[in-house]
């Protein structure tokens, strides 16, 4: 069980990948180059702009530190963001590592439930209208390639 619901040994094994999938690509990528690369950044709504900007990592850690969960409520936080040097707030890609079970399956956003903050809409639509502003689509890594 984890935060009251079951965990699957799925979900589980996928958590897993996921963190070394993680881990391979910011050694790859986001150390090399730390001007176009951030992987797991996380992003709030400027309640007074209306706009979506990246939050520093020291930031986010702080609040964690704090017990300030409720300061990260409806952020958004993609496994990889390619942005125009020096400025995450611009973001031309967005990536999502996706491990589906049986492999065979095809990748899927991730939904909300009703009471979460982005309800209806899912991973995929959120990460395109508040990060992408709809220029682009993101895009699922998996053990498979890009699709």
């Amino acid at each position: 069980m984890e935060g009251g619901k079951e965990v699957t040994r799925a979900m589980d094994l996928g958590t897993r990948k996921h963190e070394v999938a993680r881990e391979c690509v910011r050694q790859a990528f986001a150390e090399r180059l730390t001007e176009n690369v951030k992987v797991e950044p996380t992003y709030q709504k400027d309640s007074s702009t209306g706009l979506w900007r990246w939050v520093d990592p020291k930031q986010v850690e702080e609040w964690l530190q704090l017990g300030l969960t409720s300061m990260l409520w409806g952020a958004l936080v993609p496994d990889l963001v390619v942005h125009v040097s020096g400025d995450p707030n611009q973001v031309r890609r967005v990536y999502d590592l996706k491990f589906p079970c049986p492999p065979n399956n095809r990748p899927s956003w991730r939904r909300p439930t009703r009471g979460q903050p982005h309800y209806p809409h899912d991973q995929g639509t959120m990460y395109k209208e508040a990060l992408l502003e709809g220029k682009s689509e993101p895009v699922f890594v998996t053990p498979k390639g890009v699709q």
